[in-house]
């Protein structure tokens, strides 16, 4: 655990989302951009043709297979339909998977191997989540200065399920949601926790190679959270404020008191910030992250489906009858 502070436990941080693409170059001593390419998707036509993974829809590229690891899954995609993408893209969940395991695919499935990927990849989605246990959504005031955007969505009896931080198309933006809500409609069966669990989720599309992600800065750093609870006694002017921010979300009530009254949009955000959970430390939280970064850069551990697969090519060896032409 985290922290537990007036019943709310802070989970550590964990990865759950991360994209990564890759251009074949000549970096290999004998290998060219071209040879490198054709070399990864025979491999892939091999995971294919030996039923280690399965062909899928593309997404913007013309080859894509899933692998089914454990309780997740790792996407391979190659040959981009657009000019401007990158020749080879996967995407995978770190805290559903063994990083053994999506290390030893690809150390098979590129041919200079998943080190390849860490020196030479671009990471064009990471998303890192926090969950909160024990206090419930409708309850958690969230809000971050420098968004423009909010957006919220209830479910079917009008109670709060999602709430959207900043633009869905920016560089970075936060989903606020109930973890168990959306686990119930997504139909995944999980060991949870009692209670209410809120998970605040940063969403991030740093478009750097992999090797400069320890650079990136702290998303939640400017990022709030309070309860609404914590407020206190109220007067009829603030009651209003706050019920403002239960119809359009903290962000949007504090932007459209500002628009109407600067010296109130001063007064409530100080207020606000004078509330914040002290259970809420993002310098805390982030100081974990080298570590998660560490443990996907450097994958430790035996892989099991790994020497499997490693197995099935030694013994078979493949030759592709590969109807994808790549696109250089």
């Amino acid at each position: 655990m985290f922290s537990i502070v007036h019943k709310a436990t802070v989970l550590p941080p964990k990865i759950d989302k991360v994209s990564i693409t890759y251009n074949p170059t000549s970096i290999g001593k004998d290998w060219s951009g071209y040879e490198e390419c054709k070399a990864l998707l025979t491999a892939m036509e091999f995971l294919e043709a030996n039923h280690f993974a399965e062909k899928v829809w593309g997404g913007g590229y013309r080859y894509a297979l899933c692998v089914v690891l454990n309780n997740g899954t790792l996407r391979l995609q190659i040959n981009p339909i657009y000019q401007n993408a990158a020749t080879f893209r996967c995407e995978f969940n770190p805290a559903r998977l063994e990083m053994a395991d999506v290390r030893a695919i690809l150390d098979i499935v590129l041919p200079l191997g998943y080190s390849s990927l860490m020196n030479y990849g671009r990471c064009t989605r990471m998303d890192i989540a926090i969950d909160i246990l024990g206090v419930d959504i409708e309850d958690m005031m969230v809000w971050n200065t420098a968004a423009r955007r909010t957006r919220m969505y209830t479910g079917e009896y009008g109670c709060l399920e999602t709430y959207y931080l900043g633009s869905l198309g920016s560089q970075r933006h936060f989903a606020i949601y109930d973890k168990r809500a959306e686990m119930e409609k997504n139909g995944i069966d999980m060991d949870l926790p009692d209670g209410p669990i809120v998970r605040i989720e940063a969403r991030l599309r740093p478009s750097v190679y992999w090797c400069d992600m320890s650079e990136l800065p702290n998303p939640f750093a400017k990022l709030n959270v309070a309860s609404y609870a914590s407020i206190g006694a109220l007067d009829v002017e603030t009651h209003l404020f706050l019920e403002s921010c239960r119809l359009r979300g903290p962000q949007a009530a504090l932007k459209r008191v500002k628009k109407l009254d600067a010296s109130l949009w001063s007064k409530y955000s100080k207020r606000l910030e004078q509330h914040v959970s002290p259970w809420w430390d993002p310098e805390h939280i982030w100081a974990r992250y080298p570590d998660l970064l560490h443990d996907l850069t450097y994958p430790s551990g035996v892989s099991a489906i790994g020497e499997k697969i490693r197995k099935a090519h030694y013994e078979q060896g493949f030759c592709p009858t590969s109807s994808v032409n790549v696109i250089l």
